[in-house]
């Protein structure tokens, strides 16, 4: 979401100096890797389309520390599927026993998980399918 707020809110009359901006972000290697990539990658396409769903999903998003919006989210997802599971990548290491403590006054439990990868790692194939195999497998 940091990504996408800063995509959001970018002049497109000065793209290259707002993704250079953005760059910027960053406080780890790693994630400046990531930037980078993800940037790489946007910026052959139309950043004003791009731009426009970057906003879309950061107005969908709550704040930091809100989850109201997440939980009546994942309720209307159990509601059709048992089998949901949430996992979550290292950069929401800090906030992970809150959430699952506000879940649990809620009455979700056994839903939430950590990964020990960072928040792209999430995103690559290989990550992906192992996961969602062993969800259905039922382990």
């Amino acid at each position: 979401m940091v990504i996408s707020g800063k995509v959001a809110h970018l002049d497109p009359e000065r793209p290259l100096a707002e993704l250079k901006r953005i760059a910027q972000v960053p406080e780890a290697l790693v994630e400046f890797q990531n930037f980078c990539e993800y940037l790489h990658k946007i910026s052959g396409k139309d950043l004003a389309q791009v731009q426009r769903y970057a906003a879309d999903l950061w107005d969908y998003w709550q704040p930091d520390g809100q989850y109201e919006l997440f939980f009546r989210r994942l309720e209307r997802i159990r509601a059709i599927s048992d089998r949901t599971r949430v996992f979550f990548s290292l950069h929401f290491e800090q906030r992970f026993n809150d959430v699952v403590a506000r879940a649990r006054e809620r009455g979700i439990r056994q839903v939430f998980d950590m990964r020990r990868v960072d928040h792209f790692e999430f995103c690559q194939d290989a990550f992906l399918k192992r996961e969602i195999g062993t969800l259905l497998r039922g382990g």
